[in-house]
């Protein structure tokens, strides 16, 4: 399998017509559900626990949409991601493995507000343990509360 190195803004798109992902190596640059003429949801960027950001090696897996991406720092793979979105659903799935500390940050659009319902939802805290967010927190603006 060839990787190449994420050095000159290359981005890619995964989507299914229900969701649409713009990804640069595995940030989340832009994700959109229909109508795609709305604003982005959010935007994800990953940092090591340092604030270093990751250079990433990029592929995707040829005849399918799943992208696979090694998180480089200092020239050695601390970590790997697999995503895709869903075939037939409005999903975006992402498979992580972490050597190193690393966080995800998702920054949301001003007029976007979600609210957990009754079951918990895992967030990765960078460390390969999913830290959860469970009924009644609010995920509005740029924050958890």
């Amino acid at each position: 399998m060839v990787y190449l190195t994420n050095t000159d803004g290359a981005v890619h798109a995964l989507g299914n017509g229900k969701l649409l992902v713009y990804g640069m190596g595995a940030d989340i640059l832009n994700i959109y559900g229909p109508p795609y003429s709305t604003s982005s949801l959010f935007e994800g960027e990953w940092k090591f626990r340092d604030e270093s950001s990751p250079l990433y090696s990029s592929q995707r897996e040829k005849g399918t949409s799943l992208w696979k991406h090694n998180f480089l720092k200092d020239g050695q793979t601390v970590g790997t991601s697999e995503e895709f979105v869903a075939t037939d659903a409005p999903a975006y799935f992402s498979k992580l493995i972490f050597e190193e500390e690393t966080i995800f940050t998702i920054k949301l659009s001003q007029e976007f507000k979600c609210h957990t319902d009754k079951e918990k939802t895992g967030i990765i805290n960078g460390n390969g343990r999913a830290n959860s967010i469970g009924s009644g927190d609010e995920l509005t603006g740029d924050s958890w509360r």
